[in-house]
């Protein structure tokens, strides 16, 4: 049950028509922004989609300007900067690198069966990317 003094519910009322928004009431009379328009909502004051409000003043906005921004850092390098893989010819034999030999920039494509022996990593060099070129 909620108690809401005579004079705080007949204040609501004034607030709500002069057209201040929840929080803006809320500040006012010392309660949440979800309580006033709960205690709105049990009075039966709604307001009437499209109308406007004192406070907000109906202005045309102009469209945005996008203005295009450099990359960020870590977020790649530019393709021009990026080095090239070589030219597609048949698949390299694979380096047989251990998990604990892939470094950054390493092919992981597995070679073999986990779990036995030979098992192995690609490891040549991926260009950006998790695989190499080949895989």
């Amino acid at each position: 049950m909620d108690y809401w003094p005579h004079e705080k519910t007949q204040q609501l009322r004034e607030l709500f028509d002069k057209g201040l928004t929840g929080t803006q009431i809320g500040r006012i009379l010392g309660y949440s922004r979800n309580a006033i328009i709960g205690k709105l909502h049990r009075l039966g004051l709604k307001r009437l989609a499209g109308t406007n409000r004192e406070t907000r003043k109906q202005t045309k906005k102009e469209p945005r300007r996008v203005i295009p921004s450099a990359p960020r850092s870590g977020a790649g390098i530019a393709a021009q900067e990026r080095e090239m893989p070589p030219s597609p010819s048949s698949a390299p034999p694979s380096l047989n690198l251990s998990i604990f030999q892939l470094e950054k920039g390493r092919c992981r494509w597995p070679e073999g069966e986990p779990g036995k022996s030979g098992f192995s990593f690609c490891g040549h060099q991926t260009y950006g990317a998790v695989y190499c070129f080949h895989h």
